[in-house]
């Protein structure tokens, strides 16, 4: 899934990509963070999102992640707030 800005998706999250700053760190984002219109709106359109998808909202940010065919995905709290995402992937043997 490509994020489409009239969707409000920020231009640099992109599913698979590295962004400069996790480039240094060497880490691959999966998230999109979703933007939040001016009356604090999530608008979404349901014919343009991945068939399996999770959103997740903490402290005022929203952030979208299409769901692997097969993997766990867990998202990690830590005093009621969301701290990390993680994904353990597999294969079909």
């Amino acid at each position: 899934m490509i994020p489409r800005p009239e969707l409000g998706y920020s231009s640099s999250y992109r599913l698979g990509k590295k962004t400069d700053e996790n480039r240094e760190r060497g880490h691959t984002v999966r998230l999109m963070e979703l933007k939040i219109n001016e009356t604090n709106v999530i608008e979404l359109d349901i014919m343009e999102l991945p068939d399996s998808c999770v959103v997740v909202i903490n402290d005022g940010k929203v952030k979208l992640a299409e769901l692997p065919p097969h993997a766990e995905t867990k998202i990690i709290t830590h005093k009621g707030r969301v701290t990390r995402v993680k994904w353990d992937e597999g294969e079909e043997f």
